[in-house]
């Protein structure tokens, strides 16, 4: 009986939980998600500011900022940073009814000037700054609301974000 009641309890208060913490991440823009919040939180904020501009026919711009400290010869870290977020958006409209709101999304990412603190990415659509995720000290952006990701996913996914940054970089220069 107290088994049960453990379980009972364990299961409201994820619930309870989960639908408080998810439900209230942005309900109005702009936004920020701190570095201390988890992929979990930054993806529901991504996923909410796509909502939010569902329909827009303005251009989305994702910018990467260096934080204090942070340079760009870390394995460039702004452009895994812009990577990362390619690769969420791209994950949420992968769906084929999705496909052509991806395709007639007109989504521009670069990288804007260093900035005091902690790095950075921030979404604006047109000229709007919407959502900022704050992020920690020389670290990937953690968006991913999905666990981690199996060697195989890992591999495949650094493959696709290096042929982005080569043609990133071709397109340049």
């Amino acid at each position: 009986m107290k088994i049960l009641f453990v379980i009972l309890s364990f299961a409201f208060c994820l619930f309870a939980s989960s639908s408080f913490t998810f439900g209230q991440i942005c309900p109005k823009f702009p936004c920020v998600v701190d570095s201390e919040d988890s992929g979990e939180v930054a993806s529901a904020a991504i996923d909410n500011f796509l909502a939010h501009i569902d329909g827009s026919s303005e251009r989305i711009f994702v910018i990467a900022r260096l934080g204090s400290q942070e340079t760009s010869s870390k394995s460039n870290l702004n452009l895994n940073r812009l990577c990362d977020a390619r690769d969420y958006i791209l994950w949420r409209f992968s769906g084929q009814q999705s496909r052509i709101k991806i395709d007639s999304l007109s989504t521009i990412f670069a990288e804007g000037e260093g900035i005091k603190g902690e790095g950075r990415i921030e979404f604006y659509l047109g000229s709007k700054l919407l959502l900022t995720r704050i992020i920690k000290r020389n670290r990937e952006a953690n968006l991913n609301c999905c666990g981690e990701l199996t060697p195989t996913e890992r591999k495949q996914k650094q493959k696709d974000c290096s042929d982005w940054k080569k043609m990133v970089h071709q397109t340049n220069h």
